[in-house]
Formats: C-alpha cells, structure tokens, sequence
C-alpha cells in the first residue's frame, strides 16, 4: 500500500511539473559552458655511473572546449595540443582546433543555418 501511495505522489509530482509550463510558452535560454584541462609530465634520472645527464623527458597537454547557445547564435570551440620534451628541449607537438558556428534566423522559430 505504500508502494502505491509513493507511486501516486511521484506521478501527480510530474504531472504537476510538466503543467506548470506551457510549451508555446518556451524560450531557449542563454547556454555558456567552458572547460579547460593542463597536464604535466617531468621525469629526470641520473645515474652518475653513466656520463651525461641520463634519463631526461617530459610531456605537457591541454584541452578546452567552450560552448555558447542564444535563441539567435550559438558556437562551439575546442583545442588540444601535446608538447613532448627530451634533454631540456621541445622534441615534438601536436596540436588541434576545431569551431562551429550556428546562426539562427529567428529567435523563436525552427529556422537555422550552418
């Protein structure tokens, strides 16, 4: 009977969310997400029975992203890149970028270009 009775009021809690707005009463909101990520990597060894500086390497990363949406614009941002490191220098790097850009004709309509 519990089990019931909880049912009951979950189902008239939804009922009564999804009443409280009217979809033609809608309107997109304002959407800002941003996210940034930074790694790093050193490893030094030194082995002094050997010459030299000895084991000497490192990485550095990052990535973001950010995406913002209105009722007439919206974009999408990323970036990553890799730096890699070998005796106190820049080895080697990769590195991408990428955008989108949405334009909307009219703020409440289901009118749009790329």
């Amino acid at each position: 009977m519990k089990r019931v009775v909880l049912l009951l009021l979950m189902f008239l809690a939804v009922v009564w969310q999804a009443a409280a707005i009217n979809l033609c009463d809608y309107r997109m909101p304002e959407t800002n997400i941003a996210d940034a990520r930074l790694s790093f990597h050193y490893r030094y060894f030194h082995d002094p029975a050997r010459p030299g500086a000895g084991m000497n390497d490192g990485r550095l990363a990052f990535t973001m992203s950010q995406l913002y949406d209105a009722p007439l614009l919206g974009f999408q941002l990323s970036a990553s890149g890799d730096f890699v490191l070998r005796d106190f220098s820049l080895r080697g790097m990769d590195t991408q970028a990428g955008g989108r850009l949405q334009r909307y004709l009219a703020a409440d309509e289901p009118f749009f270009a790329f």
